[in-house]
């Protein structure tokens, strides 16, 4: 977990209600999201024999990428697969989007690297939209580095997939809502 206070209030209120709910349940067809690559449906199982043993493995397609992953069965807690959020939590995901001031993040780029990396890695939807709008909010004031940039891309890609996921819409659609709120062409 990213060690930032406001980050930290956000992710240990998200925190809780994932534990409520248990983990997700998988299923061929189900949609988790899997850190740190964004939401992924389950394609397959199947048994697989390596060196000797006998395995049972998951396939998951990401949404948005098309990255496929197969984990082992017995991988699968390491893996950090959480549930997709449900509609009725996406208002509060727009909410963070909607305030104006950045989260507590150096000025220098580097610094902003490591700390929007840690956030878009950790799978949380608040921190990876927290990333998104700050980076959004400094690509305003002045030009983002590529690097920068291909952060950016990454939060916009992991937001606008889980938010469409959760309330059965475009992800195009929703990047482009995405964008136009925080005012950017």
């Amino acid at each position: 977990m990213v060690a930032h206070s406001s980050s930290r209030r956000i992710a240990a209120s998200e925190q809780r209600i994932l534990e409520a709910a248990d983990g997700p349940d998988l299923a061929v067809g189900a949609k988790v999201v899997c850190p740190p690559h964004g939401v992924g449906e389950v394609v397959a199982t199947s048994v697989q024999e390596i060196g000797g043993v006998r395995q049972v493995f998951w396939r998951f397609r990401i949404l948005g990428s098309g990255l496929q992953l197969l984990v082992p069965e017995d991988k699968l807690s390491r893996l950090g697969l959480r549930a997709v959020i449900g509609a009725e939590r996406v208002p509060e995901i727009w909410a963070l989007l909607r305030r104006r001031r950045r989260s507590q993040v150096g000025t220098a780029w580097t610094k902003r690297f490591r700390t929007f990396r840690e956030k878009l890695a950790s799978g949380s939807l608040w921190l990876a939209a927290e990333s998104l709008r700050d980076l959004l909010l400094i690509r305003r004031d002045q030009e983002l580095s590529l690097t920068e940039q291909r952060l950016l891309d990454d939060a916009l890609r992991l937001v606008s997939t889980e938010l469409a996921v959760a309330t059965g819409v475009d992800p195009a659609e929703v990047a482009a809502e995405l964008l136009a709120l925080v005012g950017v062409p």
